[in-house]
């Protein structure tokens, strides 16, 4: 008979577990799979009433970390962000707790293994997934994640829920062919207290769209791109983008050349080959609508082909591929006596309590109303693999090398020179590290364009993308004049004298003067110029005599035709500032900037570098549903720094 318990962790029958074997008030360690991170991982078994038994996987937050308002909300994030998923390719979350002072997650175990481990077993064997397996199980994934993408809250508003991290670890076959999408830990959604810094990069840089290694707008499409990466690789038999870094990586997937599938492996279909190539458009306009239309396509795909029963297709895969590895792991289901798991630690000298939340998915109304606030998915961000379930005890986790941080910058025009604290690095698009914990100038330049500064300071192991959309440089002019020593009007607006150098506004037409007063005589010469962005544009100005002009009076000037006493000359408007400023801003929420037109990224922003002088920021979150235009003054040599509520 299986033992079972009750909601307070006591045990009923003759061979129910002592308290003291119990974890959470109602589950009953067999393994510890992983350690490390926030958190430990374990294989367990829930046994309850009538027969009740059930193999899950249980997350415990560890105890120091349990005090740390962030940890506990990014371990609570993880299950808030798929709190309204409810689907068959999903991972399922059966509760969330806070069990004497220790938060867990349970949620489902898988019988199978990711898409990774069954593509490098297949291998060794020296064999390849079949085609349309391939696409079976990326078909299921694709409408799993459609509806994660349309997912609403309990008000109905909608959650702009985006995975982030499709990959072959992140998507699960069980032994009987069902595909299970894992591990939304990083991803984008409303209902998240906490957010990703800007800049940062979280996930694997190979399965990455462009739009989410430059720091841009992510949508479901995003997600869209992941997934075809994927099934080019399962069908192609090698990665889409490779390198031999993660610097080569990103360039790859932001310029290599992607060979249709067909080409890269001929036994694959046309027409699934014209869905991929559809999937990982590097423009995300031209992508499918949604994973759904991906889906239904790849859906009608697999009918055509006429196979019967495709996953039991895909469960004969996994079962000789993997099959016997994975029934290893569950051959001994002997509960764990050992005693130095951290979980031991929330026992002490007082005996277990209930937990806090005792929330089974698929209740009556008030148990799903308190499972919608802060039950389901969350899977290990760090080792998806735990979900499958690793068959030996790991061994004590050494300490983590930190890598140093890289900064990603690209720049439109393509080629654009990139210096770093003064060294260049490179034309973009490139990658370079940096040392952490300090502040390094980027500065991006390009022939006809005014270069971009940017200042960056990244801790250990972070990624930041740098997209620079470079303004048209200015022309100039450099001006002589014979005799020298003219006055020159550009515009209407006197510049100085010659010989000068004058930066103007390139193809367009600008109205030059020069005029050179000695004794009586008066000397003029005037012309329309116009240069090319970055073009340098050489003048010698020969001024000639003008005749029947008397000269002005000592102390009085020509304005025109008329002679003007500084007395009886009207007031001149201060002239324009010249220099450079910077500016900061901090806004409350986050908020998309641009200046003047231009894009910034996302704020929080600092020193972002602007010509002394007026412009205007407009400040976006869509979802918040803000849209903010703000004007501000920067003065040369000063940073102006603002913190706005939106």
């Amino acid at each position: 008979m299986a033992p079972t318990t009750t909601p307070t962790g006591a045990a009923t029958g003759s061979v129910a577990p002592q308290t003291s074997e119990l974890v959470f008030g109602r589950y009953q360690i067999i393994r510890r799979l992983a350690i490390g991170g926030m958190g430990e991982v374990f294989l367990a078994r829930q046994s309850g009433v009538a027969g009740f038994d059930r193999l899950v996987i249980l997350k415990s937050l560890l105890p120091d970390l349990a005090a740390q308002e962030d940890f506990v909300n990014q371990f609570l994030d993880e299950a808030r962000v798929a709190a309204t998923l409810n689907h068959p390719n999903i991972v399922s979350i059966y509760e969330v707790g806070l069990w004497n002072g220790t938060y867990f997650i349970a949620m489902e175990y898988i019988r199978g293994d990711n898409l990774s481990r069954l593509a490098r077993a297949a291998e060794r064997a020296k064999r390849r997934m079949p085609v349309d397996v391939a696409a079976f199980v990326v078909h299921e994934a694709a409408h799993a994640l459609d509806h994660a993408h349309k997912a609403c809250d309990l008000h109905g508003t909608p959650l702009h829920i985006v995975h982030r991290d499709v990959s072959p670890q992140n998507i699960l076959v069980r032994t009987d062919g069902v595909t299970k999408v894992v591990d939304f830990g990083i991803a984008k959604a409303a209902n998240r207290s906490s957010r990703t810094a800007t800049g940062l990069l979280k996930g694997k840089v190979q399965y990455m769209a462009p739009e989410q290694i430059m720091g841009g707008q992510v949508d479901g499409r995003t997600d869209q791109f992941a997934l075809g990466v994927v099934l080019w690789e399962l069908v192609a038999g090698r990665k889409l983008f490779s390198g031999g870094n993660d610097i080569e990586v990103l360039r790859a997937v932001l310029h290599a050349p992607m060979p249709p599938l067909v080409e890269a492996e001929p036994s694959c279909p046309p027409e699934l080959s014209r869905i991929v190539a559809r999937m990982i458009e590097r423009d995300v306009e031209r992508r499918y609508p949604t994973l759904a239309d991906a889906g239904a396509e790849l859906k009608a795909y697999l009918d055509v082909r006429g196979l019967k029963n495709v996953q039991l297709e895909t469960a004969r895969f996994v079962g000789d591929t993997l099959g016997e590895e994975i029934s290893a792991k569950t051959v001994d289901l002997t509960p764990s006596g050992a005693n130095n798991f951290v979980i031991n630690l929330a026992h002490g000298d007082k005996p277990p309590t209930a937990p806090t939340v005792v929330t089974p998915v698929g209740q009556s109304k008030a148990s799903v109303g308190i499972a919608a606030g802060v039950v389901m998915a969350l899977v290990l961000a760090a080792a998806a693999s735990a979900l499958v379930l690793l068959p030996q005890e790991p061994a004590p986790i050494a300490p983590a090398v930190a890598a140093a941080p890289k900064i990603a910058v690209d720049a439109q025009p393509a080629g654009a020179r990139v210096r770093v604290d003064g060294a260049e690095v490179g034309t973009t698009p490139v990658t370079v590290e940096v040392v952490p914990n300090v502040e390094h100038e980027v500065e991006i330049s390009a022939p006809g364009h005014e270069p971009r500064v940017e200042k960056v300071t990244l801790t250990a192991g972070d990624m930041r993308g740098i997209m620079a959309m470079l303004a048209p440089q200015k022309a100039t002019l450099a001006l002589t004049s014979i005799p020298a020593g003219a006055t020159i009007t550009i515009d209407d607006r006197e510049v100085g004298v010659t010989p000068i150098e004058l930066a103007v506004d390139p193809d367009r037409a600008h109205a030059l003067t020069a005029l050179l007063e000695r004794g009586k005589d008066r000397y003029r010469a005037s012309r329309e110029v116009a240069g090319k962005p970055g073009e340098r544009v050489a003048l010698v100005l020969r001024l000639e005599k003008q005749r029947g002009v008397e000269p002005c009076p000592a102390g009085s000037t020509r304005v025109g035709s008329r002679c003007v006493a500084p007395t009886a000359a009207a007031p001149q408007p201060p002239p324009p500032e010249s220099g450079k400023g910077f500016l900061t801003v901090k806004t409350t929420p986050w908020a998309k900037i641009s200046i003047d037109g231009q894009p910034w990224g996302s704020t929080p922003v600092a020193k972002v570098p602007l010509s002394a002088g007026a412009h205007t920021v407009r400040l976006v979150n869509e979802d918040a549903g803000k849209d903010v235009t703000k004007k501000i003054t920067v003065k040369n040599g000063e940073t102006l720094k603002q913190d706005w509520t939106l």
